[in-house]
């Protein structure tokens, strides 16, 4: 599955959670997150195309619905001496007021959670130990005393000036803030867990309950794209990381990536990224890391 959605229980806002191994495949999530961490490391990929190193210590925001994922060493060299842990809190908008942009005491907290629908990895944050620490007091507390804890740690991070944005990207953010209605969710969700099969705008009508020429004008109309063109924006993003994490040929990343015929493929992923996949992949060897190509 290319997104995997995180919903807490009802009734539960904000949780702090600690993982002793990172599990999570490519995934989003309606929650913020924040996450530090603790040990081992590995490749992060955020929004489209975002690649760099995790290291212990990398303390970084995800806003909400940003597509992540942390491919751990311990999993890519599958050696059990080593892993990659993390600790994480994560939050809904519904802890903070309603119009929160317009109440002057979360100024400073507004527009940190405005950067962060691009990923804020801070550079200089407090060292890891008091962080945890912070983190750790939540557990211990209940009531508005944990919703005050939060925020005091938020007000923090948001005066932090050393802090580097890790996408300059939000076309996932803004499809799913702008595109609340139940039926192109769903449609989403389907080819977002289907992009590497086949099948047709008749499998995809059915699945929602729509007549299917009804539903390719009603998604077009909502979202501005037609179905197809974002099914193919999910595959190329699927290619994107399978060029820049694997060894694997072309074709056989086209293949994996739900391509059946490889000129298709070239043809889609230039149109998307205005690179070829060889020359893409050329471009993250010389660099390390790979800006955003895909258009909004």
């Amino acid at each position: 599955m290319l997104f995997e959605k995180i919903i807490d229980k009802p009734g539960s806002e904000f949780s702090h959670i600690v993982y002793k191994q990172f599990i999570m495949s490519w995934h989003y999530h309606p929650e913020y997150e924040l996450i530090i961490v603790t040990a081992g490391g590995g490749k992060r990929f955020v929004g489209n195309t975002y690649v760099d190193e995790f290291k212990v210590g990398d303390l970084v925001l995800y806003g909400r619905n940003l597509p992540h994922f942390h491919l751990s060493y311990d999993i890519k060299n599958n050696n059990d001496n080593i892993k990659s842990s993390c600790e994480v809190i994560r939050f809904t908008k519904n802890i903070f007021p309603r119009k929160i942009n317009s109440v002057k005491e979360f100024e400073n907290i507004n527009n940190l959670l405005e950067r962060s629908k691009q990923g804020i990895l801070f550079k200089s944050p407090q060292n890891i130990e008091n962080i945890k620490s912070i983190m750790g007091e939540l557990d211990k507390l209940t009531g508005i005393k944990r919703i005050c804890t939060l925020y005091r740690f938020l007000e923090y991070l948001a005066n932090q000036n050393d802090y580097k944005l890790m996408t300059k990207d939000s076309s996932n953010i803004i499809f799913m803030e702008k595109n609340k209605n139940e039926t192109i969710i769903k449609v989403y969700n389907y080819i977002t867990q289907n992009y590497n099969k086949t099948f047709s705008l008749d499998d995809i009508a059915k699945y929602v309950g729509f007549n299917s020429a009804a539903l390719c004008r009603y998604f077009k109309r909502s979202t501005k794209k037609s179905i197809f063109e974002c099914l193919a924006e999910i595959r190329i993003n699927v290619a994107c990381k399978l060029l820049i994490n694997s060894s694997m040929n072309i074709s056989q990343i086209a293949y994996d990536s739900g391509y059946k015929n490889l000129s298709n493929f070239n043809r889609q992923f230039k149109k998307i990224t205005n690179k070829n996949p060889t020359e893409y992949r050329q471009l993250y060897r010389e660099n390390g890391t790979v800006d955003t190509f895909i258009n909004d």
